[in-house]
């Protein structure tokens, strides 16, 4: 049996109520949206734009900040194995 990949809007928290949904049903974020904020030099997928996980705060490929770390949605974790800390 095949589950359904949840996605939870990092702002409100909110579960998306569809796999395939775009933005948040609640606050209207767009869900699955951390991305490198270094547009200009980093290669990060060959220069294709991919969301990078949610709880990242930096681009592992150029260390860059990333749009959630930079909208303050999330902060660096103490302990990055086992938590991360979302605001």
């Amino acid at each position: 049996m095949e589950t359904m990949e949840k996605h939870i809007c990092i702002k409100c928290h909110a579960t998306a109520l569809d796999e395939d949904s775009v933005f948040c049903y609640n606050c209207g974020y767009p869900l699955n949206s951390n991305y490198c904020t270094n547009e200009v030099s980093c290669d990060y997928n060959n220069g294709q734009q991919i969301p990078l996980p949610e709880f990242a705060c930096y681009c592992d490929s150029c260390g860059s900040e990333t749009s959630y770390f930079q909208e303050k949605l999330i902060q660096p974790s103490e302990n990055p194995q086992n938590e991360h800390t979302f605001n």
